[in-house]
């Protein structure tokens, strides 16, 4: 029998409060939330290649995120942390991704090999004809194809909250990334 570990991010949403509660005299003072990072220090260059295509992140890993976000250049701040977490929980980092946004422009699989060359290509809420993919993928299923593993995921909103459904839906994501990344 195999125990699995859930990683930290679902973890944390399915005990938003403490477990424990201690009594003082003087209340507990509250942290000053830092943010993980501020987009002009720390956050990893945004790549711009003479053609007009652009991801965000430095593609260490050569994994690609595919989203069409038509709110924000990449993600917006709410996803971006969300996607931090996950990462954070499969040892990586937005350096090690690229995050490509169909949204801003129309953008196919060609190109993304040319530019990006990725291993593994996640595609959050969004249908495999956006990208020139000649085949349909179900949701947390794996697909190879042109030395590409693909994983078709829900869009970012299915995890949002501390429901049970939002529950399920992060630990189908978490599911599917173990299998994918080999953690």
């Amino acid at each position: 029998m195999s125990t699995e570990q859930l990683p930290p991010f679902i973890l944390a949403e399915l005990y938003p409060h403490s477990l424990v509660i201690l009594e003082q005299e003087q209340p507990l003072q509250q942290p000053v939330e830092k943010p993980m990072f501020t987009l002009q220090e720390e956050l990893p260059q945004l790549k711009k290649e003479k053609t007009g295509f652009s991801f965000l992140g430095n593609n260490a890993r050569k994994i690609c995120i595919v989203v069409e976000d038509h709110t924000a250049v990449f993600l917006s701040d709410i996803d971006l942390q969300f996607l931090t977490n996950v990462l954070s929980a499969c040892k990586l980092n937005i350096g090690d991704v690229a995050i490509v946004n169909t949204a801003q422009s129309a953008i196919s699989m060609n190109q993304i090999n040319e530019h990006i060359v990725p291993s593994v290509c996640l595609l959050f809420g969004m249908d495999t004809d956006a990208i020139g993919l000649p085949f349909k993928i179900p949701a947390y299923q794996q697909q190879s194809y042109a030395n590409c593993t693909f994983l078709m995921l829900p869009h970012f909103d299915r995890f949002a909250g501390n429901g049970e459904a939002a529950k399920l839906e992060k630990t189908k994501l978490w599911v599917s990334l173990k299998k994918l990344l080999n953690i």
